[in-house]
């Protein structure tokens, strides 16, 4: 009987060689896209919307390049015609976090006001800044438009008014002449165009502006349909 016979051929190289292995994925996949070594960037997903003042609440979308394995954070600022603290809407300055592994946050304006006053489309306007673990994008500043939907039957004309301050320069207190009572809103910018004063015209016949800084700002005064008269005044 013939035995079987089991060969086993040892295979010698005289070169080295080297195992490579795969890592395996991570368990959550949106890491998978997260480049090594760099940095995202922040930025809104557009930069501009509008909703009537009887829509409560907008929500601003701020998206990351791609996800990050770090927490990352951004600050941002309000601005705007319309009026913050519940007057028009409630939103404050504040910081935005974006947490490891997602790549989107929400930055939200609420409490928005549906008054029965005759007020002109106004703005909320939010910019982001002090990026931290995260850089810059493109669109960096979003405005919001607070569109009105009440109707006037006495418009006031403010291209035919004659409005005017007094006394400019000023110290601390400035009054106005001739206002209408049609008007709605003061509101006063610097020359960088930050608005250093914003508030409803309550029939008042002067402001106090002893906070302000000594320079030169821009006045506005704006009627019930968003018409408006700019002055330019110097704080002594």
């Amino acid at each position: 009987m013939k035995k079987n016979l089991f060969y086993i051929i040892c295979v010698f190289s005289v070169f080295p060689f080297t195992l490579f292995a795969q890592p395996l994925p991570p368990k959550n996949p949106s890491l998978l896209a997260y480049p090594v070594g760099m940095t995202p960037s922040i930025a809104f997903t557009s930069t501009s919307s509008n909703g009537l003042e009887s829509v409560s609440s907008a929500d601003l979308q701020v998206d990351l390049s791609y996800a990050s394995s770090l927490d990352v954070t951004v600050d941002y600022t309000v601005s705007g015609t319309a009026t913050g603290s519940g007057t028009d809407y409630t939103l404050a300055d504040g910081t935005l976090t974006i947490t490891a592994g997602n790549t989107s946050g929400i930055i939200t304006i609420s409490g928005i006001v549906d008054d029965d006053l005759n007020e002109g489309n106004e703005t909320v306007i939010v910019t982001l800044s002090n990026p931290v673990n995260v850089t810059l994008g493109t669109n960096t500043v979003y405005t919001y438009t607070i569109t009105d939907n009440d109707i006037s039957t006495n418009l006031w004309d403010i291209s035919k008014s004659n409005v005017f301050v007094q006394p400019n320069p000023f110290v601390d207190v400035v009054s106005f002449y001739n206002l209408n009572s049609d008007l709605f809103k003061i509101i006063i910018t610097d020359l960088s165009g930050r608005i250093v004063f914003n508030t409803r015209y309550q029939s008042e016949k002067s402001i106090n502006l002893d906070n302000l800084s000594s320079g030169i700002y821009l006045l506005a005064i704006v009627n019930n349909v968003g018409e408006k008269q700019v002055f330019k005044i110097v704080k002594e």
